[in-house]
């Protein structure tokens, strides 16, 4: 019995960019969707020929339509981005761009592989861009001159409704053409899977009892009459306001700052966080975050996609056109500092990106490899990352068309991450090609005081030891514990400043 059912084939043209680099050439596959993956095959007149790839649905980012004609003028396009397969090399971004042989199939693949990539628990990107990338240019569908730009419309996410008991691979979902809309809303059904849901809604009693208005009846292939369920799902679970004073200010934090799911207001996380006021948010690392208010220089508030809000220290988030996104990234760090982190890994091609210490606003590529006078040993080579032309840019961000960065001139990109990019499938004149970054986990960074406007803690939580750490003027520091992590708590001498010194003091130990 066939362990991985195939759920969906069909024959349709292929023009990958995974390597962003390289032309894309157009040829006929077989696709077939199972429970795990989209497989594509080489199609040899009526016989399925040789596997040419395979696409997890878990690693699934987006998938999306093309606008007719964007692509060599091509029409019922979809485009499919998924991060690469090998989990340790991790090699960026895929987009495979797909063309069916009409609108409803283009319409079926959508919904199908947003049902499966959901049920594989994928994490789509906010974002993405309709268009296509003119070479050197721009997308068709907005203005970005950078190929890594922010997609410049929303994604159709699909709805993490979790279902009671545990899931199944063999789940089959309804029509996909009654999924595509209710993919769109935001809101989460209360304890209702997506199944249960679509089994009770087929009750006409219990849709009058809900006073929901379904669209006008169609005939399925059997000529019985079927209510339109994406059309109700969709009133179900589309987010009601409420009304208390933390989504009021999260309102008006919005409208101050802007629309929190505006591209602009996307942030990544680069540090798992565990909140210890209740008014902070858990952050995981590589998890997509949305802005509310950001008028606090040392915590923002944030919201998960789950609709969670809180407040998260600004050093563990990043913006994602920002190298401090890149786990290959190593801000503030020494030669020495570097060669020591890469050594410890003794690998072959591990890599990492730094500041330079000599060139303000340069940066440098350190990459380890096998020492050919010493054998078993490794050795680190270091490599600056030049410009073409244009002003020294901050945080290796492009501002304009004339910037270019390189390795080796022969291969020169908008950004540093395109260059790294290059790298790691070619070693383009580096002594070996890049393979992956170090995986040590970094230490997070201390955080501006326990959070926004804590001041005052419950003492019963706090456990100071009694030998002395340290002695000033005004008072003295001992070792402590609060909420299970190691602190130093400074105790004033009672009489020793006036109220407003000590207010001003522990504004500045927050």
């Amino acid at each position: 019995m066939n362990a991985d059912p195939e759920l969906k084939v069909s024959r349709m043209e292929k023009r990958s960019t995974g390597k962003l680099f390289g032309r894309g050439v157009f040829k006929l596959r077989e696709f077939v969707l199972t429970p795990q993956s989209i497989k594509y095959y080489e199609a040899n007149g009526g016989n399925r020929g040789k596997e040419r790839g395979c696409i997890l649905l878990s690693s699934v980012k987006y998938v999306e339509k093309v606008m007719n004609d964007a692509l060599e003028g091509r029409k019922n396009v979809f485009q499919l981005a998924h991060l690469d397969e090998n989990p340790v090399q991790n090699c960026g971004l895929n987009i495979t761009y797909i063309i069916a042989g009409n609108s409803n199939e283009r319409d079926d693949w959508l919904s199908l592989i947003r049902f499966y990539a959901r049920e594989r628990d994928a994490s789509f990107f906010a974002n993405y861009h309709p268009g296509v990338w003119v070479k050197n240019s721009h997308y068709t569908c907005c203005d970005a001159s950078f190929e890594r730009a922010q997609g410049c419309q929303a994604t159709s996410l699909p709805e993490p409704l979790k279902p009671q008991s545990k899931r199944s691979s063999n789940v089959i979902p309804p029509n996909p053409a009654l999924l595509d809309t209710a993919y769109r809303t935001n809101g989460v059904a209360n304890q209702l899977n997506y199944n249960q849901m679509l089994l009770m809604l087929q009750n006409q009693n219990l849709i009058n009892a809900m006073n929901l208005q379904p669209q006008t009846p169609h005939q399925n292939s059997n000529s019985q009459s079927q209510v339109n369920i994406s059309n109700i799902v969709q009133q179900i679970v589309q987010p009601k306001p409420v009304g208390n004073a933390t989504n009021s200010r999260s309102s008006f934090s919005a409208q101050r700052n802007g629309n929190a799911t505006d591209p602009d207001n996307v942030v990544i996380a680069i540090h798992n966080y565990n909140p210890l006021p209740k008014n902070q948010l858990k952050l995981q690392k590589g998890e997509r975050y949305f802005i509310v208010d950001q008028s606090n220089s040392q915590w923002w508030y944030v919201r998960n996609s789950a609709g969670q809000a809180g407040y998260v220290p600004t050093n563990y988030i990043h913006k994602p056109n920002s190298l401090d996104a890149y786990d290959w990234y190593y801000k503030g760090i020494t030669r020495q500092q570097a060669e020591a982190i890469l050594l410890e890994e003794q690998r072959e091609g591990c890599f990492l990106v730094r500041d330079s210490v000599s060139k303000k606003n340069t940066f440098t590529l350190s990459v380890t490899s096998k020492d050919p006078e010493m054998a078993g040993k490794f050795k680190v080579h270091h490599y600056l990352i030049l410009r073409t032309s244009g002003a020294a840019q901050e945080n290796g961000t492009v501002n304009g068309d004339q910037t270019l960065y390189y390795l080796s001139k022969k291969h020169a990109f908008p950004s540093i991450e395109e260059v790294v990019h290059y790298h790691r499938h070619n070693s383009g004149g580096l002594v070996v090609r890049l393979r992956s970054h170090p995986t040590k986990d970094r230490e997070s960074p201390v955080t501006a005081g326990l959070g926004l406007d804590e001041f005052e803690l419950d003492l019963d939580e706090l456990q100071i030891e009694k030998e002395e750490i340290g002695k000033g003027q005004f008072g003295v520091v001992k070792l402590g514990t609060f909420r299970q992590i190691r602190v130093a708590v400074k105790q004033m001498v009672e009489g020793a400043m006036n109220e407003d010194d000590f207010i001003e003091e522990a504004k500045n130990m927050r």
